[in-house]
Protein backbone atom coordinates (compact mmCIF):
# COMPACT_ATOMS: atom_id res chain seq x y z
CA UNK A 1 0.00 0.00 0.00
CA UNK A 2 1.45 3.29 -1.06
CA UNK A 3 0.37 5.35 1.95
CA UNK A 4 2.37 3.12 4.26
CA UNK A 5 5.59 3.58 2.25
CA UNK A 6 8.06 5.48 4.52
CA UNK A 7 9.55 7.31 1.53
CA UNK A 8 6.31 9.24 0.91
CA UNK A 9 5.65 10.19 4.56
CA UNK A 10 7.08 13.72 4.20
CA UNK A 11 4.91 14.61 1.23
CA UNK A 12 1.88 13.05 2.91
CA UNK A 13 2.46 15.08 6.08
CA UNK A 14 2.93 18.25 3.99
CA UNK A 15 -0.36 17.69 2.10
CA UNK A 16 -2.05 16.70 5.37
CA UNK A 17 -1.00 20.02 6.89
CA UNK A 18 -2.12 21.98 3.79
CA UNK A 19 -5.53 20.17 3.62
CA UNK A 20 -6.06 20.42 7.35
CA UNK A 21 -5.24 24.17 7.33
CA UNK A 22 -7.49 24.80 4.32
CA UNK A 23 -10.30 22.78 5.85
CA UNK A 24 -9.83 24.57 9.17
CA UNK A 25 -9.95 28.00 7.49
CA UNK A 26 -13.03 27.09 5.43
CA UNK A 27 -14.83 25.60 8.42
CA UNK A 28 -13.93 28.41 10.83
CA UNK A 29 -14.75 31.26 8.44
CA UNK A 30 -17.70 29.94 6.52
CA UNK A 31 -19.39 26.72 7.77
CA UNK A 32 -19.12 27.04 11.55
CA UNK A 33 -20.43 30.64 11.68
CA UNK A 34 -23.44 29.60 9.57
CA UNK A 35 -24.04 26.58 11.79
CA UNK A 36 -23.62 28.79 14.89
CA UNK A 37 -26.08 31.36 13.55
CA UNK A 38 -28.58 28.62 12.70
CA UNK A 39 -28.21 27.16 16.21
CA UNK A 40 -28.61 30.64 17.70
CA UNK A 41 -31.73 31.25 15.60
CA UNK A 42 -33.18 27.93 16.73
CA UNK A 43 -32.32 28.74 20.35
CA UNK A 44 -33.98 32.17 20.03
CA UNK A 45 -37.06 30.66 18.35
CA UNK A 46 -37.39 28.01 21.07
CA UNK A 47 -37.03 30.66 23.79
CA UNK A 48 -39.63 32.87 22.07
CA UNK A 49 -41.95 29.90 21.70
CA UNK A 50 -41.51 29.03 25.38
CA UNK A 51 -42.21 32.62 26.41
CA UNK A 52 -45.29 32.72 24.17
CA UNK A 53 -46.45 29.38 25.57
CA UNK A 54 -46.06 30.72 29.12
CA UNK A 55 -48.05 33.84 28.22
CA UNK A 56 -50.78 31.73 26.66
CA UNK A 57 -50.84 29.45 29.71
CA UNK A 58 -51.25 32.46 32.00
CA UNK A 59 -54.01 33.85 29.78
CA UNK A 60 -55.71 30.45 29.75
CA UNK A 61 -55.54 30.33 33.56
CA UNK A 62 -57.08 33.82 33.74
CA UNK A 63 -59.84 32.81 31.33
CA UNK A 64 -60.41 29.59 33.27
CA UNK A 65 -60.64 31.42 36.60
CA UNK A 66 -63.04 34.00 35.13
CA UNK A 67 -65.09 31.18 33.60
CA UNK A 68 -65.21 29.35 36.92
CA UNK A 69 -66.22 32.57 38.68
CA UNK A 70 -68.97 33.18 36.11
CA UNK A 71 -70.12 29.57 36.47
CA UNK A 72 -70.21 29.85 40.27
CA UNK A 73 -72.15 33.12 39.96
CA UNK A 74 -74.60 31.47 37.56
CA UNK A 75 -75.06 28.55 39.98
CA UNK A 76 -75.71 30.98 42.81
CA UNK A 77 -78.23 32.97 40.75
CA UNK A 78 -79.94 29.75 39.69
CA UNK A 79 -80.17 28.65 43.32
CA UNK A 80 -81.70 32.01 44.28
CA UNK A 81 -84.20 31.83 41.41
CA UNK A 82 -85.06 28.24 42.31
CA UNK A 83 -85.54 29.19 45.97
CA UNK A 84 -87.74 32.16 45.02
CA UNK A 85 -89.80 29.98 42.68
CA UNK A 86 -90.15 27.36 45.41
CA UNK A 87 -91.32 30.01 47.89
CA UNK A 88 -93.76 31.45 45.34
CA UNK A 89 -95.14 27.98 44.60
CA UNK A 90 -95.42 27.24 48.33
CA UNK A 91 -97.26 30.53 48.90
CA UNK A 92 -99.60 29.85 45.99
CA UNK A 93 -100.21 26.29 47.22
CA UNK A 94 -100.95 27.58 50.72
CA UNK A 95 -103.37 30.13 49.25
CA UNK A 96 -105.10 27.44 47.19
CA UNK A 97 -105.26 25.13 50.22
CA UNK A 98 -106.82 27.91 52.29
CA UNK A 99 -109.35 28.60 49.51
CA UNK A 100 -110.21 24.91 49.24
CA UNK A 101 -110.43 24.63 53.02
CA UNK A 102 -112.91 27.52 53.15
CA UNK A 103 -114.89 26.02 50.29
CA UNK A 104 -115.00 22.61 52.00
CA UNK A 105 -116.06 24.23 55.29
CA UNK A 106 -118.89 26.03 53.48
CA UNK A 107 -119.97 22.80 51.84
CA UNK A 108 -119.81 20.98 55.19
CA UNK A 109 -121.91 23.71 56.81
CA UNK A 110 -124.43 23.52 53.98
CA UNK A 111 -124.46 19.72 54.16
CA UNK A 112 -125.00 19.85 57.94
CA UNK A 113 -127.88 22.28 57.41
CA UNK A 114 -129.44 20.02 54.76
CA UNK A 115 -128.96 16.99 57.04
CA UNK A 116 -130.67 18.85 59.89
CA UNK A 117 -133.50 19.87 57.57
CA UNK A 118 -133.86 16.31 56.30
CA UNK A 119 -133.74 15.02 59.88
CA UNK A 120 -136.43 17.48 60.96
CA UNK A 121 -138.52 16.61 57.92
CA UNK A 122 -138.06 12.89 58.59
CA UNK A 123 -139.00 13.35 62.26
CA UNK A 124 -142.06 15.32 61.25
CA UNK A 125 -142.97 12.62 58.72
CA UNK A 126 -142.36 9.95 61.34
CA UNK A 127 -144.59 11.81 63.77
CA UNK A 128 -147.30 12.18 61.13
CA UNK A 129 -147.07 8.54 60.07
CA UNK A 130 -146.88 7.39 63.69
CA UNK A 131 -149.90 9.51 64.61
CA UNK A 132 -151.87 8.19 61.64
CA UNK A 133 -150.83 4.62 62.36
CA UNK A 134 -151.60 4.97 66.08
CA UNK A 135 -155.04 6.35 65.28
CA UNK A 136 -155.73 3.46 62.88
CA UNK A 137 -154.47 0.83 65.37
CA UNK A 138 -156.60 2.26 68.21
CA UNK A 139 -159.66 2.34 66.00
CA UNK A 140 -159.22 -1.25 64.86
CA UNK A 141 -158.13 -2.76 68.16
CA UNK A 142 -160.03 -0.78 70.71
CA UNK A 143 -162.68 0.74 68.51
CA UNK A 144 -161.67 4.14 69.96
CA UNK A 145 -161.11 7.21 67.82
CA UNK A 146 -159.09 9.84 69.77
CA UNK A 147 -158.59 13.33 68.33
CA UNK A 148 -155.64 14.06 66.06
CA UNK A 149 -154.19 16.58 68.57
CA UNK A 150 -154.22 13.98 71.37
CA UNK A 151 -152.56 11.37 69.18
CA UNK A 152 -149.87 13.84 68.06
CA UNK A 153 -149.10 14.84 71.67
CA UNK A 154 -148.76 11.21 72.71
CA UNK A 155 -146.51 10.33 69.75
CA UNK A 156 -144.31 13.40 70.41
CA UNK A 157 -143.97 12.44 74.07
CA UNK A 158 -143.04 8.85 73.12
CA UNK A 159 -140.41 10.08 70.68
CA UNK A 160 -138.91 12.39 73.32
CA UNK A 161 -138.73 9.55 75.81
CA UNK A 162 -137.06 7.26 73.25
CA UNK A 163 -134.50 9.88 72.27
Amino acid sequence: MPQLDPASFASQIFWLFICFTALYVIMSRWALPRIGSILQERRNKIENDLERAEQLRQEAEKVLSSHEAALADAHQKAAVILHEAHEADAAQAAKQIATLDNHIKKQLTQADARIDQAKQAALADIQDVSASLTGDVLKKLADVKPTDATIKKAVAAAIREGA
